[in-house]
């Protein structure tokens, strides 16, 4: 993946509210009206991101555990 790709989904992770306008305009790209689109088409772009949400959910239900635990020991 090339720079402004991995900038591309680390915008579209970072805020929830972002849009992939929003995303592609802050990576760097020109026309940021259809770039969102044509990134979220290609196969890399669209595995980047998958693996970037399954890691975040993986984390958040180790911390969920976690605190569970906790609070079932206090």
């Amino acid at each position: 993946m090339s720079a402004r790709q991995i900038a591309f989904v680390s915008q579209l992770l970072a805020n929830p509210n972002c849009d992939l306008t929003k995303a592609a305009e802050k990576a760097g790209y020109k026309h940021t009206s259809v770039a969102g689109s044509r990134l979220m088409r290609q196969p890399t772009v669209q595995r980047a991101v998958s693996r970037a949400i399954i890691q975040r959910l993986e984390r958040t239900k180790a911390q969920s555990d976690e605190v569970l635990l906790f609070l079932y020991d206090v």
